[in-house]
């Protein structure tokens, strides 16, 4: 099949932006000859942009990209072109970075489908915007992203491998990510959104658990849960300070969220990540128990929540 530049939709979100972007976006609308949508709205976060553009979408393939990134659309056609009469669900590919070339799901070049790939995307999912999907995985099963957040796509990782039935991994590079350090992800001091982090990952957590009992697949997503809600929130200082006490709050309320939906969780599901040294396992012990010493710490990052977003978190119905 072959792609002509009718055929391809750029959908620009302006997330309720306060300065120029909305004027940027006209004029580059005007200034190409790709059909370009451009929604403006209030500030719902990534989320909420994406959802927009999911909904808007009339393309049979959707690809997210981060506005501060680059992409190369001509690589992207020509893999498309490669490998469209197979109909995949997904199309991997690598990424440029400072540090070179990365591979973000660890795969060599080739098809994967059946059960097995359950198993793989559980393991090692990679990034939302090294993939592009077929309009179908959002569609037919409704998944949306939580609104009013930031690290909307920690949900993904337990949500999305159940759905996807076949990936093709290609090691074209064909997005270019940069590490902007004013991006809200990246900002000096820390935000009340930072803590984010938290209601993202146990939401997509809960809803992972929903999907299925095997055993092997609830251990790869407890993994993933530990690793995104213990070990990346929060830092841990060499010597006592107040980041020890924040991550002991936060430890605090994941086993508190845990235990709202009925999952034990033991100090040694922490250490399960290979982010995890032997001085960061002492130290996380540490917090791990004086944790227990802690009164509820639902207050604090409701009010932390209030702060950020003026809301409580309230993630999407899914099927």
């Amino acid at each position: 099949m072959e792609f002509s530049d009718s055929e391809i939709e750029i959908i620009c979100v302006d997330d309720g932006s306060n300065d120029s972007t909305l004027e940027i976006l006209e004029s580059f609308k005007h200034t190409t000859t790709l059909r370009v949508k451009i929604i403006s709205q209030e500030n719902k976060g990534p989320g909420g942009a994406r959802n927009s553009g999911i909904d808007q979408a009339v393309g049979e393939y959707i690809w997210l990209v981060d506005s501060d990134d680059d992409i190369s659309i001509d690589k992207a056609l020509t893999l498309l072109r490669t490998v469209y009469e197979k109909n995949y669900d997904v199309i991997d590919f690598n990424i440029n970075s400072k540090t070179g070339v990365i591979n973000s799901m660890n795969l060599s070049e080739g098809e994967y489908s059946s059960s097995d790939l359950t198993k793989i995307l559980l393991k090692k999912f990679g990034r939302i915007w090294s993939k592009i999907f077929h309009s179908r995985v959002w569609v037919d099963h409704k998944i949306r992203y939580p609104e009013y957040c930031i690290y909307e796509d920690n949900p993904l990782v337990f949500i999305l491998p159940f759905y996807i039935k076949s990936l093709y991994k290609s090691e074209l590079a064909v997005y270019s990510h940069y590490e902007e350090y004013e991006s809200v992800t990246r900002e000096v001091v820390v935000s009340p959104r930072y803590f984010d982090r938290m209601y993202t990952s146990i939401w997509g957590y809960e809803e992972g658990i929903r999907l299925t009992k095997n055993a092997e697949f609830l251990e790869s997503m407890l993994d993933n849960l530990t690793r995104l809600y213990v070990i990346n929130t929060g830092r841990i200082s060499k010597k006592p300070s107040k980041l020890w006490i924040e991550k002991a709050r936060i430890i605090k309320q994941f086993r508190s969220d845990c235990d709202k939906i009925g999952v034990k969780i033991r100090l040694t599901d922490a250490f399960n990540s290979k982010e995890v040294g032997v001085k960061y396992q002492a130290l996380l012990s540490v917090l791990w128990g004086g944790s227990f010493l802690l009164p509820s710490q639902e207050k604090y990052f409701e009010d932390k929540r209030i702060e950020a977003w003026g809301r409580p978190f309230d993630a999407p119905k899914l099927n």
